[in-house]
């Protein structure tokens, strides 16, 4: 019982993280559709598109490519870090939590295009467990 407790408590805070990842990266396009003056979608004609981007100076565009680079690279922690955690649950591991192993966010800000830090989610250690599981699952499905 322990065992899915510590998976699941591990899952959600890696969902907490994604969800926080993904809804900064709707910021950074939202940013964008600003800087640009359009909509961008699917849909977006790549004439229309080409044409607003070069509103763009050289330095916006670095910041847009850093920022895109800082959410690849979190979410790939973020999953990176929930795989380490399910090794140490599987080992039968001590104490340790994710909680210990926090994204480094300090390259991200929502200031002209490039993203804000992301806020962190504990996970439970044994000395807490159940009681450190607090979302609502049946509000999620």
């Amino acid at each position: 019982t322990y065992v899915a407790l510590e998976v699941i408590s591990a899952h959600l805070a890696h969902l907490d993280k994604i969800e926080n990842q993904v809804s900064r990266e709707k910021d950074l396009l939202l940013d964008l559709n600003k800087q640009l003056g359009i909509s961008i979608s699917d849909s977006t004609n790549s004439e229309e598109l080409a044409q607003s981007l070069n509103k763009l100076t050289e330095e916006q565009v670095c910041d847009y490519f850093e920022s895109v680079h800082v959410c690849v690279d979190l979410q790939r922690n973020a999953s990176e870090s929930l795989l380490r955690e399910m090794e140490r649950i599987s080992q039968g591991g001590g104490d340790i939590s994710m909680s210990s192993d926090v994204m480094d966010t300090s390259a991200c800000s929502s200031n002209n295009g490039v993203m804000d830090g992301l806020p962190q989610s504990p996970l439970p250690s044994k000395s807490n467990g159940l009681e450190r599981v607090q979302r609502d699952l049946g509000a999620q499905f």
